[in-house]
């Protein structure tokens, strides 16, 4: 009993594998009359034509001018001549003449783009349920109307040369299924070789495109800080390197007795040789001029630049004053008006006038006086 259900069990299996493996059954008729399923194939999906591999399609041979027949109850789409350039792109022209006076004008417009009026063909798409089929490669006289009934077996056309790569009479054959390629073997009852090739959705193109954007904005971000880190270490190392040649220690400006005085007066006529100076001269004389975003910037940076070591020392003295503060110091130093100086640092007046108050008392009161003058 127990080796009869054991034997039962195996032939199940045995039967369910087999029938696993075995082709589905035909369901469209084959496109070449005369010819049985999988015959006359000569390329299918998988294959390599040159060195394009095909994705979707079969190519099938036959002597030229044999019947081509419509697969399966159909209605035409459209049907156009049709020049294959490559398996992924082709020419399309409307078929709205006679074939021979239609392939002449084709070739007419593709003037010196090497096309051989041999491989011009026709090429039907037809809708089959909510499938489409294409076939290619075909002679017709005239074309079929779209919105045309068709029948399972009718002819469509004659074999002709679909491919210019492919010396033979042929026709190519492929099915899409909503937009997307379909198996054009198994409707046959061939075992496929088909693979359905991926389709980017939406969203995979959106998170595609913002990993690219974000990659490249990291990128200028770590180029930007790399030369930013460049920049400030060469600045810094420029800055001890004039203290080491002045001989002067930046911790204690009051040990320097007349000669921060004499430093002071040697960076401010080294700005009056800027171009800064002239700009500043200019929105001082010009009651009512702004100055642009980028003299602004060159201005600052070149009071930064020339001024370095009289703020060091400044800030040494008094940790509380800040970067602004100290910009603040070395523009009344070169004697800038408030308004002009409210505009450099892109404050109001009023904000000026506090800042001074703070430093007043923020620094020491002959630093202070160096700066603005007793009577401020």
């Amino acid at each position: 009993m127990m080796k009869g259900r054991l034997f039962f069990m195996l032939l199940a299996v045995l039967l369910t594998t087999t029938s696993q493996a075995a082709p589905d059954e035909a369901e469209w008729l084959w496109p070449i009359a005369g010819l049985e399923a999988g015959e006359g194939v000569i390329a299918k999906p998988g294959d390599k034509i040159g060195n394009k591999r095909i994705k979707g399609g079969l190519f099938i041979a036959a002597p030229e001018g044999t019947p081509a027949v419509c697969p399966a109850d159909a209605i035409v789409k459209n049907c156009l001549l049709n020049y294959r350039k490559s398996l992924y792109f082709s020419f399309a022209w409307p078929f709205d003449k006679p074939f021979d006076e239609a392939v002449a004008d084709a070739k007419a417009e593709k003037e010196g783009k090497k096309i051989d009026p041999r491989y011009v063909c026709v090429e039907i798409a037809l809708a089959v349920d909510s499938r489409e089929i294409y076939i290619s490669g075909l002679r017709l006289d005239t074309a079929l109307a779209s919105g045309t009934m068709l029948h399972r077996g009718d002819t469509i056309g004659t074999v002709a040369y679909a491919y210019h790569r492919l010396a033979q009479p042929c026709i190519s054959f492929a099915s899409s299924w909503y937009s997307r390629a379909y198996d054009p073997m198994t409707p046959f009852g061939l075992q496929s070789t088909f693979k359905q090739p991926h389709y980017w959705r939406t969203e995979e193109k959106r998170m595609l495109i913002f990993g690219a954007v974000a990659l490249v904005a990291l990128l200028f971000w770590l180029v930007f800080h790399i030369i930013y880190k460049v920049k400030d270490r060469r600045r810094k190392a420029y800055f001890k390197a004039l203290m080491d040649d002045m001989k002067i220690e930046p911790s204690d400006w009051q040990q320097d007795g007349q000669a921060f005085p004499s430093r002071l007066s040697a960076c401010r006529q080294a700005f009056e040789a800027t171009s800064s100076a002239r700009v500043l001269a200019e929105a001082a004389a010009d009651d009512g001029r702004l100055l642009t975003a980028d003299e602004r910037a060159a201005i600052l940076a070149d009071v930064s630049h020339i001024f370095a070591d009289i703020m060091i020392d400044a800030k040494k003295s008094s940790t509380k004053v800040n970067s602004q503060e100290l910009l603040l110091c070395m523009l009344s130093v070169i004697h800038v008006p408030t308004a002009v100086m409210a505009d450099c640092l892109n404050v109001g007046e009023s904000t000026i006038r506090t800042r001074k108050t703070r430093l007043k008392n923020k620094m020491p009161e002959e630093l202070f006086d160096l700066f603005f003058g007793k009577s401020a």
